[in-house]
């Protein structure tokens, strides 16, 4: 049986090196509504993902880091973006979000200096790819233990997209 513990690689990356995942599982409630992988770098769906993503507290949050530093208590974990050389964040979208708005806000009161300079580069974990299966079922893993019922819920239809696909692999 394939180990489930994801094999990780700690990247310092530029926060616009970073995709946001238009196949969150908060975003959608039909398998049909996600994208292919060859469209996730579009702009236009980089847009409509960061436009979905402004509906979770975003505001808040990038008070919080004004307030009170960027604090990486919880990890973005990423897979490499083969087409773009970029990475596409499988854990992490809001926090990610809130990074880039900070940055892109030109307002110098609204992002101190010291915490732009702190932003300008932020560590991640990389899930390293060793098969295609292998990579869903680890990042699997990880989401579900982040997710189901332990630090952040997912929607129930996401709980349940989740819990299906492992029940499917185990049948």
């Amino acid at each position: 049986m394939p180990e489930l513990i994801p094999k990780l690689k700690e990247i310092l990356v530029d926060p616009f090196d970073l995709l946001l995942d238009p196949n969150n599982p908060r975003y959608f409630t039909h398998e049909d509504e996600r994208v292919a992988e060859a469209d996730i770098a579009l702009n236009s769906v980089q847009e409509n993902a960061h436009a979905k993503m402004q509906t979770y507290r975003i505001r808040q949050l990038q008070a919080s880091m004004i307030e009170n530093g960027y604090v990486p208590t919880d990890a973005i974990f990423v897979t490499e973006h083969l087409d773009t050389g970029k990475y596409l964040v499988r854990e992490g979208n809001r926090r990610v979000t809130a990074i880039k708005g900070l940055l892109l806000d030109a307002k110098e009161p609204e992002c101190p200096a010291p915490l732009r300079k702190q932003l300008s580069k932020i560590k991640v974990l990389q899930v390293l790819k060793t098969s295609e299966q292998d990579l869903e079922r680890q990042l699997s893993y990880l989401l579900g233990v982040r997710h189901h019922g332990s630090l952040k819920a997912w929607s129930p239809f996401a709980r349940a997209q989740n819990a299906f696909k492992h029940y499917l692999e185990l049948a």
